[in-house]
């Protein structure tokens, strides 16, 4: 019975975390975009942040990622978006 609890409760931390992910790829859409629109290459950084976010599955903790600390200043298990 605890295994099936776990088993859901992952799940939906998985369905969280892909909304996520998916959010998160989405509001970095524009740089996509604007490197198509005007025949450049994409900022090295912004494809590595893309690429890990797509591969965030794959992440040893998933799915129970730790979410970034802004006051203690750590990035989790997610990945940062460049500056």
């Amino acid at each position: 019975e605890k295994a099936a609890v776990v088993t859901a409760t992952n799940a939906q931390v998985a369905a969280s975390n892909r909304a996520t992910r998916d959010a998160l790829l989405a509001q970095s859409d524009w740089m996509v975009i604007k490197s198509q629109e005007t025949s450049t290459t994409l900022n090295s950084d912004w494809a590595t942040y893309r690429e890990a976010l797509r591969n965030i599955t794959a992440h040893e903790s998933w799915p129970n990622l730790e979410a970034a600390d802004i006051v203690a200043e750590t990035d989790g298990d997610w990945p940062v978006a460049p500056s």
